[in-house]
């Protein structure tokens, strides 16, 4: 069964210590205490993540981890709740008393939704957590500070500013987590993590989790890890991608983005969530200006915004309502919000490191996503062959404009899954059924009847589950616009939750015939 286990999770794991601890397939096998478990069941989580099956009894046994696994795989409680039980073995807290653990993130969006969660299983034991970052009030979080806490959730720069006023101290921190190493590495945040660190005392028990694990997180895991860790890794590449997200791919000019991310929000349904990234502040602002006028109803988050204002665009995303949020990259390791079932890159990132978080914020907790991104013939060129080597280990299909983009000769292109160019039916990639093929995808390269992509059984099933669908958009009414008919034109419905009734649109001229087949146009 364990075997099992590791094969179907594609783990890698290995313990300085002899034989790494069997993994926790069920709650009862972790012996958490009852007052644990009973928030577990009040949570409905039926069975621990791959991860959290592995690091528990790596953790609970004292030992240091460093664990590797896809954003989204459930690695919060993985040291949360060990936490909790290594805080109600110490002695209580009191007032002045540094933390007993210690959490560094990268942003305060992470940091808040660790301290959520803290607070909803460390209820019962009645733990006290103060969170700590940057662009909130400095008063407000001395004053807990003073009080003495259990947990302190923590940015980097902010507490080093309580470091040096004195206001704490970290003589007590005996547990230590470094959440997504890799982005605060990339973030410059490693003076002040060497700073921190260099604070604590040696005999702690520390705890790395990271998405990838390039060489500077391994330099910093080697310097700070003082008792050899045990290293887990959830996934088969070095950069852990998420296999129940449908990636796809379409290349352009960059004048034709913004006309083609609206034409493809215009596919969409009204329960669908979207998370669109952007490069720049100024283009998060610009975008939601032009997407707000072409009538979809969408906010902007980004590191100038007021932290009240981040918390009210945050608010009424994660609420529905507002089902379009556009988020500059460096947002999107904060960002957790259960549901999105679309990612947009709009403008790819730099780095392969920052595409695998961004579309990490689709497919959580064992749901499918779609994660759409678009490349440029002007900026993209250079990581486009790093990118379809990606594609092609995660199985997905490949347009053929991407390998031209990425000079891969014809010769070699007999080895990947090509689509015949870059536009899909995106309307076909919903929530639930991201990972099935379209109906009339153009795939040259078809996979294996074992490919789980695209079975019989599930291929019937998906099917059946769109024509029950198809019947229940002809029975409703289009959504149209009084002074634009074109939806009569092109026979689509619009969905109220995004676009109002007197949205505009620069795409009067396409072709019929290419929409019927495909759902959107060139």
């Amino acid at each position: 069964e364990i075997e099992e286990f590791y094969r179907q999770n594609h783990i890698s794991a290995k313990s300085p210590h002899g034989k790494v601890p069997d993994p926790f397939l069920s709650w009862t096998d972790t012996h958490f205490p009852q007052y644990i478990m009973n928030e577990v069941t009040h949570a409905k989580f039926e069975k621990p993540s791959p991860i959290q099956s592995l690091a528990f009894p790596v953790v609970l046994s004292g030992h240091d981890l460093i664990g590797i696994a896809e954003t989204g795989s459930g690695k919060t409680l993985s040291f949360l709740l060990p936490s909790i039980v290594h805080i109600n073995a110490q002695p209580t807290v009191k007032k002045g008393d540094g933390p007993i653990v210690l959490v560094l993130a990268p942003t305060r969006e992470l940091a808040m939704q660790i301290e959520r969660e803290s607070e909803r299983f460390g209820k019962s034991s009645k733990l006290k957590c103060a969170c700590i970052y940057g662009g909130a009030d400095k008063y407000s979080q001395r004053a807990l500070l003073q009080q003495g806490v259990d947990v302190v959730i923590a940015t980097p720069g902010r507490l080093i500013d309580f470091l040096e006023s004195e206001t704490t101290t970290l003589r007590r921190v005996t547990y230590l987590v470094l959440d997504e190493a890799d982005r605060m590495l990339d973030m410059g945040f490693e003076i002040q993590i060497r700073k921190i660190l260099g604070q604590i005392r040696p005999d702690r028990q520390t705890l790395m989790f990271s998405a990838t694990w390039p060489k500077n997180v391994q330099n910093l895991a080697q310097d700070y890890c003082k008792n050899t860790p045990v290293y887990v890794q959830i996934g088969k590449h070095e950069l852990a991608i998420n296999e129940r997200i449908k990636q796809i791919v379409y290349v352009t000019d960059q004048s034709k983005k913004i006309n083609q991310l609206i034409k493809q929000l215009d596919c969409l349904t009204q329960k669908d969530k979207v998370l669109i990234f952007a490069q720049t502040k100024k283009g998060c602002e610009s975008m939601s200006r032009i997407l707000n006028k072409e009538g979809f109803k969408c906010l902007a988050i980004h590191g100038d915004k007021a932290q009240k204002d981040r918390d009210y665009v945050m608010n009424k995303f994660k609420s529905g309502e507002c089902r379009i949020l556009i988020a500059t990259d460096v947002a999107s390791r904060g960002l957790d919000v259960k549901d999105v079932s679309h990612v947009f890159n709009y403008d790819f990132p730099k780095v392969m490191e920052d595409y695998v978080h961004s579309i990490g914020r689709t497919g959580r907790a064992g749901a499918y996503g779609c994660a759409v991104s678009f490349l440029t013939f002007e900026d993209d060129k250079k990581i486009s062959r790093e990118y379809v080597q990606m594609l092609h280990d995660a199985k997905q299909e490949i347009p053929i404009d991407l390998l031209d983009l990425a000079s891969i000769n014809p010769r070699y292109r007999t080895q990947y899954k090509t689509v015949s160019s870059s536009y899909y039916d995106i309307k076909k990639f919903n929530s639930a059924d991201t990972s099935k093929p379209s109906e009339n995808q153009n795939v040259s390269n078809t996979a294996n009847s074992s490919d789980k992509y695209t079975s019989s059984s599930s291929y019937n099933q998906y099917k059946s589950k769109k024509d029950e669908d198809d019947k229940r958009s002809r029975s409703r009414s289009p959504y149209k616009s009084e002074n634009n008919n074109r939806w009569d034109k092109y026979n689509r419905t619009k969905s109220p939750e995004y676009r109002s009734s007197n949205g505009s649109s620069h795409y009067n001229n396409v072709n019929n015939e290419r929409l019927n087949n495909i759902g959107m146009t060139e």
